[in-house]
Order: C-alpha cells, then sequence, then structure tokens
C-alpha cells in the first residue's frame, strides 16, 4: 500500500473552507487506518484513503502543511515516514520535517464510529442552493437564533430580524425542525452534498466526492417565519439596466466580507436608484421601472447586499412593495427585507 500524496493535499483543499485562526479550533490533519480526518473543533471532515500502517496515528498542522503545499507545487511532493515523523521531500529542490500537532486520532477515529452507524438520507438535489440563498439573511455573531438556518420539514428558512428568507425544498428531509450554525451552512455551501444524516447532537452530510463532514446541530427554539410572507402588495418590473446600476454602485463599497455588502435603494417616480458609498465617495445610478397593476403609492428605501440583488434580478426583474416590506421570488425561494423609512 502507498500513500497518494493527491489524496492529502485534496483533503486539505476540502478542509480549507472551514479553517480558522483559533488554536483551540483545531485544524488538526490526522492519519487514519482506511481515512484522512481533519478536526476542527467543533466540525470534522474525512475522506477514504490508502494509508500505510508508518502513517497512521500522525497529527500534523493542516493550515501550514496545506500552505507548504501550495507553495512547492501540489502535484510534485513526496510525504514520508521516518522515525515515527511527516517529513516532506520534492527532489533535490527541498526536505524537511514536519513537527507533530496534538493528538486528536482519538477524537478522529471516535467521530468515524459514529458516521459508520447513521442512517443516511437523499438531499434534493437544489439543497446546496437553498441553504446558499437562505443565508443571505442570518445575523452575525448575534448569539440568538438569528445566526441560524432552521429546516422544517420541505422548507428552509432563516431572518436577521430585518430581512427573512425561505425555501421550499422538493422533498421534507426531517419530521423534527433542525437548526444549523449559518456560518457553517455558508461554507457546506461550497460542497455538492448529496446525502445527510441526523441524531440529537450532530449534522451529518456526504458530498459527491466521497468526503464525509459532521457539524454540531442547535436546538433552538426555531424561528416562526410562515406567516410574514402573507402579505398583500404592489408589483412593479424593473428594466435590464437595473443590474448594471446594482454592479456599478457596487464599486464603492468597502467591506472585505461579501456577505456584509449593502447598498442603498430608493424607489419611486417610475425610477429605482441604486447607492453606493464608502471610503473612496459615493455613487448612485438609475434605472426605470413599470408597475404592474394598480399603482405604487409612495415611495420606499431599503438597504440589500448587491451581490444577492443581481442574483435575485438575473431571475426576476419584479419586486413586491407592501406597506411595510419589499419581497423578491426566484421559484422556490423567497426573501422580505422589512422598510425602515419612505
Amino acid at each position: 500500500m502507498k500513500l497518494k500524496e493527491s489524496d492529502v493535499f485534496e483533503m486539505l483543499e476540502a478542509g480549507k473552507s472551514f479553517y480558522t485562526n483559533k488554536e483551540e479550533d483545531g485544524n488538526i490533519l490526522t492519519f487514519m487506518d482506511g481515512n484522512l480526518g481533519i478536526d476542527l473543533g467543533d466540525i470534522f471532515i474525512f475522506r477514504p484513503a490508502a494509508v500505510p500502517d508508518e502513517y497512521v496515528g500522525i497529527s500534523v498542522d493542516a493550515v501550514k502543511l496545506h500552505e507548504l503545499i501550495k507553495k512547492i507545487d501540489s502535484k510534485e511532493f513526496k510525504l514520508l515516514v521516518k522515525d515515527d515523523t511527516l517529513q516532506i521531500k520534492k527532489g533535490s529542490f527541498l526536505k524537511g520535517k514536519i513537527a507533530k500537532a496534538a493528538d486528536t486520532s482519538a477524537a478522529c477515529d471516535e467521530m468515524l464510529e459514529r458516521v459508520s452507524k447513521v442512517k443516511w438520507i437523499k438531499l434534493p438535489e437544489e439543497f446546496v442552493e437553498a441553504i446558499d440563498l437562505c443565508s443571505i439573511s442570518m445575523g452575525r455573531g448575534t448569539g440568538t437564533e438569528f445566526d441560524f438556518l432552521t429546516v422544517d420539514g420541505e422548507w428552509i428558512y432563516s431572518s436577521d430580524n430585518m430581512r427573512i428568507s425561505r425555501y421550499k425544498l422538493s422533498k421534507a428531509l426531517s419530521k423534527k425542525y433542525f437548526m444549523m450554525s449559518g456560518s457553517i451552512a455558508t461554507k457546506l455551501a461550497k460542497f455538492k452534498l448529496v446525502k445527510m444524516a441526523i441524531d440529537d447532537s450532530l449534522l451529518y452530510f456526504q458530498t459527491a466526492d466521497g468526503f464525509s463532514i459532521t457539524a454540531p446541530r442547535s436546538n433552538m427554539q426555531m424561528l416562526e417565519c410562515a406567516s410574514f410572507f402573507d402579505y398583500t402588495g404592489k408589483l412593479i418590473k424593473v428594466s435590464t439596466r437595473a443590474m448594471q446600476a446594482v454592479d456599478i454602485t457596487k464599486t464603492m463599497l468597502d467591506s472585505e466580507d461579501d456577505r456584509l455588502l449593502a447598498i442603498e435603494v430608493h424607489i419611486g417616480d417610475g425610477v429605482l436608484e441604486c447607492k453606493g458609498s464608502g471610503a473612496f465617495g459615493w455613487l448612485t445610478a438609475n434605472a426605470s421601472y413599470k408597475e404592474l397593476g394598480k399603482k405604487l403609492q409612495r415611495e420606499v428605501t431599503f438597504k440589500i447586499n448587491p451581490l444577492f440583488f443581481v442574483k435575485v434580478l438575473s431571475y426576476s426583474k419584479r419586486i413586491k412593495i407592501g406597506a411595510d416590506r419589499v419581497g423578491f421570488k426566484i421559484g422556490a425561494f423567497e426573501h422580505l427585507i422589512y422598510l425602515f423609512r419612505g
């Protein structure tokens, strides 16, 4: 049996979405009997691999090893074991010894044993799209239910108390609702998830390319969101130039986190005005709209993530404006924003 270095690199690549700078969060790669495992504190990732006996039980810093392999060439390196220590080599160019990290082999073995006993269910193809779209409405570090996605039967909900999103899946996932951290959900959305399982404390996912991921399940009280989508409003249809207006004003924003970006949108007198502002200055760009049915009685203003808004507009140019909320719909996905003035 021979270790495939490509298996190790692919494992480290899979883990990079979850790596953190917090020492207590682990970020440790462990060579296991028949598997590679990464311990990320409250998250584990596993991948079947041919692991020779001399490698089994060795744990190293996953982040540092990943950075090193990317610098030297992910396709031309060798990982060897000498004196029970992992060594790296690339021809006559370089050689080195990788220090051992905290031994997480027991924790990985225990978690993989739990993975082996769960009852998997097939996920609908739209599941990844659903958690990705709904994550736009989650809170950020509030320590409340607003930081979580709620999965209740065939529905996925999220809210930060100003925005609400929901997505109707093609089939129900469980009889009882469950919740997952929004930060974890955004990272899971980068994988092609095909199966999942649930127990009292954990959520389990399998990817199309053979990775298994475990994440904590929250038993917090679920959000009651369904009733908010039952409202009356006026429909407008914006012109195709709206997407360009959103994209242009986005360039003025400062945030390094794409999910925290926000432009201001004003609707009234047949004009949709987008405004972006930041350290570089401010910019407005306009697009026209037409009213579908009854005339819009008042002007409205709201803030919205421009990346999300462009995605919405690429599917539908219709916006539903109610007395205190604005709504968007893309097939099975719906999104509400509560108005703050206008």
